[in-house]
């Protein structure tokens, strides 16, 4: 809502319905979560300065934490094939991402594009 709504401004953004994939850290159904604590602890210390309930922050965060698992998993091996095998192939127990939380996929034998 902080990164779309607030600046629009509230007073007009009335009857809008919206979606969003992933934990506003916003609602106080979240408050207990371990990834909505940890991101909220890593904008304490990293970005105090920060809208914590900004969605644009959460999703940097949950990226950025993904990139790193996806990393984890692949160890030693940081060939391009190994990266998007181990990116295809996350283990969510460990994820606690608060802007979504990624669904396990079984590996495609699709060939994925190639950024140039």
């Amino acid at each position: 809502m902080s990164a779309t709504l607030k600046p629009a401004g509230l007073d007009i953004s009335k009857d809008i319905i919206s979606t969003n994939y992933g934990k506003d850290p916003g609602d106080p159904q979240w408050k207990d979560d371990p990834g909505i604590q940890a991101y909220f602890a890593f904008m304490d210390k990293y970005y105090p300065e920060g809208d914590k309930l900004d969605t644009v922050n959460t999703y940097g965060y949950s990226t950025a934490e993904l990139l790193v698992k996806v990393l984890q998993q692949c160890g030693d091996n940081l060939t391009r094939q190994n990266i998007m095998k181990q990116a295809a192939n996350l283990k969510t127990a460990a994820c606690r991402c608060p802007a979504w939380s990624p669904i396990p996929r079984r590996p495609t034998t699709a060939s994925t594009s190639r950024c140039r």
